[in-house]
């Protein structure tokens, strides 16, 4: 018997060996801690085993402690209950240094500043000196924060505080909420200092506990929403939904402060609601409410008699939260509850009168406009000219989506193999099978039989004619960029809303997604004819007519020459 665990012997000599723990040993850079005890004696071994158990057991958790630090995402911004936590741990910090300091004890010096006695192994400062150095960073810190700067000092200050034991964030360089934790920090070590000068002269100033948690395990909701933020981030979520996701959980933290996940009840879904009742849409986007917090932002806004943010966004907003508090039901060993559960509100307003389908008549406009004759270039496609761009997206992605009924995204990542035929049909597959591909819901993977009037426009000449110049694995439309957020839909969403504008068939409720709408509301308004398309009764046909010349890619007429009248 060895007398502990981790003593190992070979030969005469006697080793720490300890294998790395399962939860780390996919990231630690070993198998495990062996290592010389450098001693053949045992009761010398076993005395250095258990110092070393405990200086390796740091290792782990240091190593744990970083590895999630470095797996939590980043974050654009703080709450001010986090910043003000953050502060309350530098201040502390500065504290609990000061007292270690004293404990130490002060080397004594006589009058000619010689030191007395014998000078110990660490170098102490004496007791003027430490007074006299805590003075001289007081005054260079009031300098800076008198006049709202900063140096590089407190830019490495702000990560390494961040990433300490019981608050594990890392925030983006270029967050807005940096100055404001440089400015809480600033804060901190003036008011350290000051409690320092008064021990200085004698008076009981207590170091500060760290806060307790009732519950004694339970996580703080920030930590617990970067452990769900990164799980769904890896697989199910685009950038987009990920800031959405992030930002609504911000407003919720900021709202009702950063507690243990398992102290949030109802008072907080309450007070989480309030607040959004009154906060006006895009408030960071508001002149008069710019630098304030989400509360004093709702307060004020409700004095000026600013209108609150609508009914589909205050339900967006409180099933994003419901979202976290459900996943946080299932993945926290406390028992956590969803402070939101039952706060969304019926929307008086029906789906299909939320966002019209595009008239007739301004279809008409649409297809007669130069997108579809000749424009004047790609970049400057609203403007009439020579050019004719019957392969570009911005061509084919109107005509499909009013075809089809698919989403602009849904169109804009298809691949040429999504493209296919089957018992005599050809069809758009619309799946998410590979990286950067997404569908709404699973319901949303499907296949869309590609329409006779897309036939006829030439859909599929210019997909086999992409197929002979590309791989199958290659976009159908490569001149569709991805926007910052990992949707297609972005660019499009952009172009065809300021393309309508410029061709005077804008409204209020239509955008692209009224193409869409168009062939959902036709689709329920006419009865059904089993042996007729919805898209023939409604008499959306080509007419032969005069094709000008202008674009050899169109055959059976152009867009703008399909009847104008609907059946029935």
């Amino acid at each position: 018997m060895t007398g502990h665990t981790r003593l190992a012997r070979r030969g005469a000599m006697y080793y720490h060996r300890a294998a790395v723990p399962v939860d780390i040993k996919d990231s630690y850079p070993k198998t495990s801690e062996t290592f010389t005890l450098g001693t053949k004696d045992y009761h010398e071994a076993l005395r250095l085993v258990r110092i070393a158990a405990v200086e390796v057991d740091e290792r782990f958790a240091e190593h744990r402690r970083r590895t999630a630090l470095e797996r939590a995402s980043v974050l654009d911004d703080l709450t001010y209950a986090q910043i003000a936590a953050t502060k309350d741990a530098y201040y502390q910090h500065l504290l609990e240094e000061d007292e270690d300091i004293r404990l130490d004890g002060f080397v004594d010096l006589d009058d000619d500043g010689r030191v007395i006695g014998s000078l110990s192994e660490d170098p102490l400062p004496s007791f003027d000196e430490h007074g006299q150095a805590a003075e001289d960073w007081r005054q260079d810190t009031r300098h800076q924060y008198a006049r709202g700067k900063s140096d590089v000092f407190w830019d490495g200050e702000v990560d390494e505080v961040l990433s300490w034991d019981g608050i594990g964030l890392r925030l983006s360089p270029s967050s807005p909420s940096r100055p404001r934790l440089i400015r809480a920090l600033q804060e901190a070590v003036i008011e350290a200092i000051e409690s320092i000068q008064r021990r200085q002269q004698g008076e009981v100033v207590p170091t500060p506990q760290g806060p307790s948690a009732p519950s004694a395990t339970a996580p703080l909701l920030s930590v617990k929403v970067s452990e769900w933020i990164a799980e769904k981030s890896r697989h199910d979520w685009s950038k987009k939904a990920e800031d959405d996701h992030r930002q609504w959980l911000f407003v919720f933290t900021e709202i009702t402060g950063d507690k243990p996940v398992d102290e949030y009840g109802k008072a907080d879904g309450l007070r989480f609601k309030a607040v959004l009742k009154k906060l006006p849409p895009n408030v960071s986007k508001v002149k008069e409410l710019r630098g304030l917090s989400i509360v004093d932002a709702a307060t004020k806004a409700e004095a000026l008699g600013m209108e609150a943010m609508s009914i589909p966004n205050y339900n967006k907003a409180m099933a994003r939260v419901g979202s976290f508090f459900k996943w946080a039901v299932a993945n926290t060993v406390e028992e956590v509850r969803n402070p939101v559960e039952g706060l969304r509100q019926k929307d008086p307003t029906r789906d299909q009168d939320k966002r019209h389908p595009v008239a007739v008549n301004h279809l008409t406009t649409l297809f007669s406009s130069p997108v579809w004759r000749s424009c004047r270039s790609e970049r400057f496609a609203s403007q009439p000219g020579n050019m004719v761009i019957s392969g570009h997206w911005k061509f084919w992605l109107p005509l499909i989506s009013l075809w089809s009924g698919a989403r602009s995204n849904e169109i804009g990542q298809l691949l040429l193999k999504d493209i296919k035929h089957e018992d005599g049909v050809d069809y758009l597959h619309v799946i998410d099978d590979t990286e950067g591909k997404r569908v709404k819901s699973r319901a949303g993977r499907r296949k869309v039989p590609i329409h006779d009037q897309l036939m006829a426009l030439g859909f599929m000449d210019l997909v086999n004619d992409r197929r002979r110049r590309h791989r199958p694995e290659d976009r159908l439309f490569p001149d569709l960029k991805v926007g910052a957020k990992g949707y297609y839909s972005h660019n499009v969403t952009k172009f065809f809303s300021a393309y309508m504008e410029q061709i005077g068939i804008k409204t209020e409720k239509t955008s692209f997604h009224s193409l869409r709408r168009r062939i959902l509301d036709l689709t329920f308004r006419i009865p059904a004819r089993p042996e007729i398309s919805c898209l023939t009764q409604i008499g959306l046909e080509f007419r032969d007519g005069d094709y000008g010349g202008v674009s050899p890619g169109l055959r059976g007429g152009y867009p703008s020459q399909w009847a104008a009248a609907l059946a029935g």
